[in-house]
């Protein structure tokens, strides 16, 4: 059974902590929950790296990161670091892809107005 890692917790800690526990992921021992973290910076992930395999790429690092606890942010943060570390191209910023679905978070305040002016105008009518 692998020791759980808080990040959070984790990223707190000074240098020698955390390569300490950059010994144990590179040896398989243990495993980053990264629940709570919104983003790393690149030296945090320098530090978080420094005893895991140079050569280790996204099938060796998904045993020692729970995916399912990572923020969309970190991911692509982690993905980014990784591909610079093993030197692929690595697109900054990338342009999200647009959506063809409307927003349900959209509003159109004017016809709100309309509808809340039409639903008092039936009310006296039914009164």
């Amino acid at each position: 059974m692998k020791l759980t890692i808080k990040l959070q917790d984790l990223l707190k800690q000074n240098e020698t902590a955390i390569a300490a526990t950059s010994t144990l992921l590179g040896q398989g021992l243990a495993i980053i929950n990264g629940t709570g973290v919104e983003s790393i910076t690149s030296e945090q992930l320098t530090l978080l790296f420094a005893g895991i395999p140079a050569n280790w790429d996204f099938p060796e690092l998904t045993e020692i990161f729970d995916a399912s606890t990572l923020t969309e942010t970190v991911a692509n943060q982690l993905s980014q670091w990784i591909d610079q570390r093993l030197g692929r191209e690595v697109e900054l910023n990338p342009t999200p892809e647009p959506t063809t679905e409307t927003s349900p978070t959209h509003l159109d305040i004017f016809e709100l107005r309309q509808d809340v002016v039409g639903d008092y105008r039936r009310s006296l009518v039914t009164s």
